[in-house]
């Protein structure tokens, strides 16, 4: 059977595309361009031969097409479009296969309208915000160079925007990449949300379109489709690209500013993503493994979190359901219902491997665990699936609640994640409901506390449409946040969602965390950029995989220096990938790693690191207040705090919070470091060493510690525990006390009666000592009991 193979776009990919070799090139025609048009056909055989039928100007003609190689039993094509596209010529072409008349086939047809480039203004400006605007007024825009428009003769297309880049300037933001802090120059970025398997570099989970720069410069624009940033010495190049989707005042806007302070620009960009404060438990420590596929090593594990007393307030279990709905748990018994409907737990009789879910969750609950389960936004392809995901298959493709591609139902491209799958359309309401019903016990019944929602990085090409009829090179970038708004309404204000993928609305619904990577240092430090990048970018509850979640189980060192690192981020996660029973163990658990590597220190050392990590929870969670009302990131690199210094572009030392420096130790091997601390008065959080500022100090970082310094007048809220020494383990986070980084009481006595009127169930008060050389761990505290604090 013959059969011929055409995609005259790939799937309109930027990284990938060029993996496609049956496109046309260029995908998108412009004014004198030549045209290349790439096609498969099969079999192979003795005289086979191809050509187009080309309409051009109300003539039809032949062209030749000439054989190339072939690719296993596709025989590879090209054929030149002659002469070069003029600008709103429309072209349609069909393919033509076989030996001759007699055996020949064809494709169906396909047509493009050649474009061209305006160079003219389509926007409007009002000091503020840029807009789509037909009424060619010449408003000046500041810095704005040049800027043009794609046109077919009636609708715009892409808008490209050259803006002027001063000399020094230096340009951040576009929310999640790992190369570096400072946007560089050479190849662009493109914020297009994908799913890049580990060393991401410039490719994002989630990325944003907002760029701004410490020269005052900020630009954020307001839609779906795809942004290409590509900057060079003189010029910030930003080109929206709507793959064949006419522009309009409906999908497209921006806000421009000039001459404004990068912190203010930060805060407004919080005011458009604006963030959501999540429970406070959400700051506690976090314990994950994709090899936890039955209730009994759940149950091992919170043994294990008790036996060697290891507060933890979150546990994540990814290998929970059948695989096939994702909403059952494996082993279940139950009598199938039609796909229109939900089930309640009492329709099921648990089995083996999940026996008592309810009873699990329950005992976790009671430890003070929360317990968050895995999810996904497709309908799995399975060969053989269960009767019961066959009802729900068949009724949410009956009833288009899912994405669709020329009027049928869409399915990953293969060689992409879930390849082949369905897509939910959670753009459709009823499809959306449909989705959350299935759902809804797990929470309400069994009690659950969120949802890890992986994934949502599905729609590829332009022709793949979601509800009602709007194209993926609009819906793409979109798709996750809508995922995650449906997902945020079965769980509720009291319960999270953690994910992967995201863009600008995300922060509304989800923490994230900053995707997939290897267990070295390299990956960690690519991990605190990314973590970084977002939070500039109005997203600041982001974690990562504590010394990565694949490969070989992290070495001693990287493991330590991981753990140290997150117990100053916003969530503190560790998670490992291999699934099912690995041998050996591929748990980043520390009494995992620990009895790998034969090192008892690091089970001791994670204790007491979380169990600081514990305590430092009640200022996490004031600190997260503060950065979703005032837009102030949690992580915020210290060239932002402090703009009148000097600071290397390398460097990744960070405020975490208002009170805390962190320097991490992103390198193997380091016993030393020069640190630099900004203006003020600092305090070393382990040694109570007070430092003056605008100074650089060499420090000893061979211990258990990275460096960690506290401001001067820092008013710190804890929970303690009853010894009220910080590194014992206690399993909760109520505020009962209160650290004041001062030297001298009486210089903060208003502000701390002020914060002890907010905070009234604080029984203690502490002070730092004075520099103890016996005490390696941490600070010397002196405690008051608050009543002679109040007197």
């Amino acid at each position: 059977m013959r059969k011929i193979q055409h995609l005259p776009f790939g799937i309109d990919d930027p990284y990938i595309n060029a993996a496609y070799t049956a496109q046309r090139i260029p995908n998108d025609p412009t004014d004198g361009e030549d045209v290349i048009i790439n096609f498969k056909t099969m079999p192979m055989e003795a005289g086979q031969r191809a050509w187009l039928e080309v309409v051009r100007n109300g003539m039809t003609h032949r062209i030749r097409a000439q054989y190339q190689y072939n690719e296993g039993k596709w025989a590879l094509w090209k054929a030149r479009l002659m002469p070069s596209c003029a600008a709103f010529e429309k072209i349609k072409y069909r393919i033509a296969f076989g030996q001759g008349n007699d055996s020949m086939i064809f494709s169906e047809w396909y047509s493009f309208t050649v474009k061209k480039w305006v160079e003219d203004t389509c926007l409007g400006f009002d000091g503020r915000n840029l807009f789509i605007s037909r009424e060619n007024d010449q408003t000046e825009i500041p810095r704005l160079i040049m800027s043009r428009f794609l046109t077919d003769g009636e609708n715009i297309y892409d808008i490209e925007l050259i803006f002027e880049r001063k000399e020094g300037e230096n340009l951040y933001g576009l929310g999640e990449h790992y190369d570096s802090l400072g946007l560089s120059a050479g190849s662009p970025y493109y914020i297009h949300v994908f799913d890049q398997y580990k060393v991401q570099q410039k490719r994002g989970y989630a990325p944003i379109p907002f760029v701004f720069s410490n020269m005052g410069f900020g630009l954020f624009l307001n839609t779906g489709f795809r942004t290409k940033v590509l900057l060079n010495k003189g010029a910030i190049n930003v080109v929206t690209e709507t793959l064949g989707t006419p522009i309009s005042p409906d999908n497209f806007s921006a806000k421009l500013w000039i001459d404004t302070k990068p912190l203010e620009i930060i805060s407004d960009i919080y005011k458009i993503t604006s963030p959501q404060l999540p429970p406070i438990w959400a700051f506690g420590p976090w314990a994950s493994a994709n090899e936890w596929n039955s209730q009994n090593k759940v149950e091992q594990t919170l043994e294990k979190l008790k036996k060697f007393n290891l507060p933890t307030s979150v546990i994540v279990i990814e290998a929970w359901s059948d695989e096939q709905t994702f909403y059952i748990f494996n082993g279940a018994k139950y009598n199938p219902k039609k796909g229109s409907d939900s089930f309640s737990f009492e329709d099921f009789v648990f089995k083996f491997p999940w026996p008592d879910p309810k009873g699990m969750i329950d005992k976790l609950h009671m430890q003070g665990i929360k317990l968050v389960l895995w999810q996904i936004p497709v309908l799995k392809d399975i060969p053989n699936p269960i009767a019961q995901y066959r009802n729900d298959i068949k009724f949410a493709v009956d009833n288009g609640y899912v994405v669709s591609k020329n009027d049928q139902p869409y399915r990953i491209p293969e060689g992409r994640w879930f390849e082949n799958s369905f897509v939910v359309d959670f753009f459709n309401k009823e499809a959306r409901d449909w989705w959350k019903k299935k759902r809804e016990y797990l929470v309400n019944e069994l009690g659950i506390d969120g949802f890890k929602t992986d994934g949502g990085e599905h729609l590829w090409g332009r022709n793949t449409y979601v509800y009602p009829n709007k194209s993926a090179a609009e819906a793409r970038n979109i798709y996750p946040e809508k995922y995650f708004e449906s997902a945020k309404e079965i769980v509720g204000e009291d319960g999270v969602l953690f994910s992967r993928s995201g863009y600008i609305d995300s922060p509304k619904f989800t923490l994230f965390w900053v995707g997939d990577e290897d267990s070295d240092f390299e990956a960690m430090k690519s991990n605190l950029i990314a973590g970084l990048n977002v939070s500039l970018s109005g997203n600041p509850f982001w974690g990562w995989d504590i010394a990565g979640f694949s490969g070989e189980l992290p070495e001693p060192e990287l493991y330590r220096r991981a753990v140290q690192l997150a117990t100053f981020t916003p969530i503190f996660q560790f998670h490992s990938e291999a699934p099912g029973d690995p041998i050996p163990s591929a748990e980043r658990s520390p009494w995992n790693v620990s009895e790998y590597w034969g090192a008892l220190e690091i089970l001791n050392e994670y204790r007491e690191l979380v169990s600081l990590r514990m305590c430092l929870v009640p200022y996490i969670y004031m600190e997260a207040k503060n950065s979703v009302l005032k837009g102030v990131p949690l992580t915020t690199p210290i060239q932002f705090k402090f703009l009148d210094l000097e600071i290397s572009e390398e460097s990744l030392a960070f405020m975490f919070g208002q009170a805390f420096l962190v320097i991490p130790v992103l390198e193997a091997g380091v016993k030393n470091m020069k640190v630099f601390l900004p203006k003020g008065r600092w305090v070393d959080f382990w040694t109570g060493r007070w430092y003056e500022g605008n100074t650089t100090i060499d420090i000893d970082v061979s211990a258990n510690r990275i460096p960690a310094f506290v401001k001067e007048n820092a008013i710190i809220p804890l929970s303690l525990p009853e010894s009220k020494n910080i590194l014992e383990p206690h399993w909760d986070f109520n505020v009962n006390a209160v650290l004041c980084i001062t030297d001298d009481i009486l210089k903060v006595r208003n502000k701390i009666l002020k914060f002890l009127h907010e905070f009234y169930e604080v029984k203690w008060f502490g002070i730092p000592e004075r520099e103890d050389s016996k005490n390696k761990k941490i600070l010397s505290i002196k405690w008051l009991d608050i009543e002679e604090v109040q007197g």
